[in-house]
């Protein structure tokens, strides 16, 4: 069970001691290769951009990729500006980008940026509304918790193409997370597809793709089946 053994995962890839980890997914492979990725927390505070992925065998690490090689040491987790001046360029950012009536979903948390640079405190926004073409919004906006500075923002709700078997190229709702999408549709209350691998029982995994192009129209292709 990944999660009865995340705190002994921790301990063996030398995560420091303000550190831990949260199981987000699970695949085995057909040879017993189990891939468990994780997110992470610092001093109680999310890390963006933290997440790693665990390869095992029988228990046995065979392979670590990190999505960032630092450390996470952050200088502090005393922010110097108010979660109020992030709200407020937060959605200041949306409607620069065409949205209509924006608004914070809710106030911003304090997490730990790490995707790029060094690791530093930051506030996330996430600027509800609708979007220029009246899809509804969901921007995610961080900012720099000392300086204010915008560090990324990232739209979620996304509108993919599918391409399917019977009905054509097809518009979907979906997800972005980083440099990746997945088939989780925002605007319908986060329905998630998920590949069974052509089983017929089980969880399965969350497609989850480079682009937000589904499927190439054959049925030997499963994105086309999801689409």
């Amino acid at each position: 069970d990944a999660n009865a053994t995340k705190a002994k995962t921790a301990d063996d890839l030398g995560l420091g001691a303000k550190e831990q980890l949260v199981v987000r997914d699970v695949a085995q492979d057909r040879d017993g290769t189990v891939h468990t990725r994780y997110e992470r927390t610092y001093d109680g505070l999310p890390v963006l951009g933290g997440d790693l992925v665990v390869a095992s065998d029988a228990g046995r690490t065979e392979q670590v990729v990190k999505a960032t090689p630092k450390a996470i040491r952050p200088a502090t987790v005393t922010p110097k500006i108010s979660a109020a001046k992030a709200e407020s360029q937060a959605v200041s950012a949306a409607k620069a980008a065409g949205a209509e009536q924006p608004d914070a979903d809710r106030a911003p948390r304090k997490v730990i940026w790490a995707a790029n640079g060094t690791p530093v405190l930051a506030y996330e926004t996430v600027v509800g509304g609708l979007q220029e073409d009246g899809t509804p919004n969901e921007l995610h906006v961080v900012t720099d918790a000392a300086t204010g500075a915008k560090l990324y923002e990232y739209q979620a709700v996304e509108n993919g193409t599918g391409n399917t078997l019977y009905s054509g190229t097809v518009t979907l709702g979906t997800a972005q997370s980083g440099s990746s999408y997945t088939l989780t549709d925002t605007a319908r209350g986060n329905h998630k597809t998920y590949n069974l691998n052509r089983g017929t029982s089980g969880t399965g995994t969350l497609f989850t793709g480079p682009d937000d192009v589904w499927g190439n129209g054959s049925a030997s292709n499963a994105e086309t089946a999801a689409a």
